[in-house]
């Protein structure tokens, strides 16, 4: 009876241990996932929709993919690669059966996941609740940030990996476009840019962290148009410009993800108007 027992708790240990192997399968198993990436464009206003025609590499600078646990939300994959690589786009991840939530971000500015300082090489891990993409800043002051949105991309997906395959994800774009159309001077500036983010929280894509005061590089008119892209889609802007002796001050502007918000301007009779397109 003694021996009977001895057998049996040795069993039910060794059908622990067998359970227990990373991967919940024998052996650890992994599936090999590569991803395909459609959806891309280059005009402000398209639909994200449909496979594009052209390379990755003449739509961003850098793309980052990562796998978080679906169900705790922890990191489990990241990988990042820029366009200078000949085989840019192609990301292989191995992975355990379980359900992962994929994020896929591409921009053509600089940016970090969870870290902005563009000196700080060490990964930062982050659960997906707290994960964020940050434009890359030349200063480690989080109160120093300045203006550096370009067009951005994000995609999300949830999947079940139980195999080999392949994850397509639909890059949507997350900026707006600003645009300054000026009828009546050559010389008209916008020299400073309120509210502008440089934050994109992954979980609650809410913007963060707003471009300091009086860092906004100062443009200026060229063909009798200024366009700028704005990652605050969310909160209102409020912009100065001009030219000398008629200075112009908006508020309340509101720019809105994948929509151009087009400010016409007769400055020397301080008249301006507003659109969405």
């Amino acid at each position: 009876m003694v021996l009977l027992l001895v057998v049996l708790a040795l069993s039910i240990s060794a059908c622990k241990k067998f359970f227990d192997i990373p991967g919940g399968q024998p052996g650890g198993v992994t599936h090999k996932v590569s991803f395909r990436f459609s959806g891309l464009n280059h005009n402000v206003g398209e639909t994200n929709l449909g496979m594009q025609t052209e390379p990755l590499k003449n739509y961003m600078s850098q793309l980052t993919v990562i796998a978080y646990d679906a169900k705790t939300g922890e990191e489990v994959q990241r990988n990042t690669q820029f366009s200078t690589l000949l085989d840019f786009g192609d990301f292989n991840f191995t992975l355990k059966p379980a359900q992962y939530r994929f994020v896929a971000i591409g921009s053509n500015s600089p940016f970090g996941i969870n870290q902005f300082y563009k000196l700080d090489t060490i990964p930062v891990k982050l659960p997906y609740q707290e994960a964020r993409m940050e434009y890359i800043q030349e200063t480690f002051d989080p109160y120093n940030r300045h203006y550096a949105t370009s067009d951005t991309f994000l995609a999300k997906k949830i999947m079940t990996i139980n195999n080999d395959q392949t994850v397509e994800l639909i890059m949507e774009r997350i900026v707006g476009k600003l645009e300054f159309e000026v009828l009546d001077s050559p010389d008209f500036k916008l020299s400073e840019l309120y509210d502008e983010r440089t934050v994109y929280k992954l979980s609650t894509d809410s913007v963060m962290s707003r471009v300091r005061n009086y860092t906004f590089p100062e443009f200026t008119v060229v063909n009798g148009k200024i366009s700028l892209y704005i990652l605050n889609t969310q909160g209102t802007l409020a912009i100065e410009s001009g030219v000398w002796g008629h200075p112009l001050y908006i508020q309340d502007l509101r720019v809105y993800r994948n929509k151009t918000t087009l400010v016409k301007v007769n400055i020397l009779r301080d008249e301006y108007t507003v659109t969405v397109k």
